[in-house]
Order: structure tokens, then C-alpha cells, then sequence
């Protein structure tokens, strides 16, 4: 019982992702969410699992368009806990070379897949066309 005092509950944390959603676009404008769920397998059962969320502070997005320097850190690391995944991230450099994160995002694992929804979903939010000249740092090696 204490744990769960210090620690929270992560189920109910799940169960409120939605109002914090909300919460984040109302309180920071230009922000972007995108939150995605899985309808359970059981037909009978109406409930809907969490697959992935991205995140784009309003903020940070406008940073990162008025500082107009075309590159991009990128990276993962795992969630732990009863509910794994990985946290993508994107950080950009501001006018004085400090490091700041441009979004990121909560998926179920790093795969190509969620790397490009993450991508697409950065993309369309800093308004990249798909020709654009960026530089991507990133520690993935090609496979």
C-alpha cells in the first residue's frame, strides 16, 4: 500500500492519459497530441488499450521553427514497469547550443514502424517538406 502511495498507481495513470491529453492542449497553445488505442480482442469487452502517444509542446514547436537550424537529435530508451514500451525522442539545438526537446513520444516498442509514425508525426508538426535538407543524429545503426 505504501508503494503505491510513492510510486502511483499505473493503471489509473493509463485511465486518465485522455484528460491529460485535454489538459495539454488547453494550457499550451499549438500543441499537438496524438494519442492511439487498441480495441481489446474480446467483443464482448468494450474497453480500449493504449498503443502510443506523440507529444508536441506548442512551446518548444515554435522554438524550434524560429531558431531555423536543421538538425535533429534522435533517440529511444526503454519503459520499465508493469506496462514496457519506449520513449522516442527528438531534441533540437537553440541559438545559444543548448539542447532542448523538440517531442517525443510513449510506443510499444522501437521499431521501424513506430519510428516512422513517429517521424510522420514530427514532420507534419515542424511543417518538414519531404524533400527538406535536415541532418538526423541518432546512435541506430542501419540494419
Amino acid at each position: 500500500m505504501e508503494n503505491k502511495k510513492v510510486q502511483g498507481d499505473y493503471k489509473a495513470q493509463y485511465e486518465s492519459l485522455r484528460d491529460y491529453c485535454e489538459e495539454l492542449i488547453r494550457s499550451n497553445t499549438g500543441t499537438t497530441v496524438k494519442l492511439d488505442v487498441e480495441t481489446e480482442c474480446d467483443p464482448s469487452n468494450l474497453t480500449r488499450k493504449f498503443k502510443r502517444i506523440y507529444i508536441c509542446l506548442g512551446a518548444l514547436k515554435e522554438c524550434f521553427k524560429i531558431a531555423k537550424r536543421e538538425l535533429l537529435g534522435l533517440d529511444g530508451c526503454f519503459m520499465k514497469g508493469p506496462y514496457p514500451g519506449q520513449i522516442l525522442i527528438a531534441v533540437g539545438v537553440d541559438t545559444n547550443n543548448g539542447i532542448y526537446p523538440v517531442a517525443y513520444a510513449l510506443v510499444e516498442a522501437e521499431t521501424n514502424v513506430s519510428w516512422t509514425w513517429f517521424l510522420e508525426c514530427l514532420g507534419d508538426d515542424l511543417d518538414l517538406p519531404s524533400n527538406s535538407n535536415f541532418t538526423f543524429i541518432s546512435d541506430r545503426k542501419r540494419v
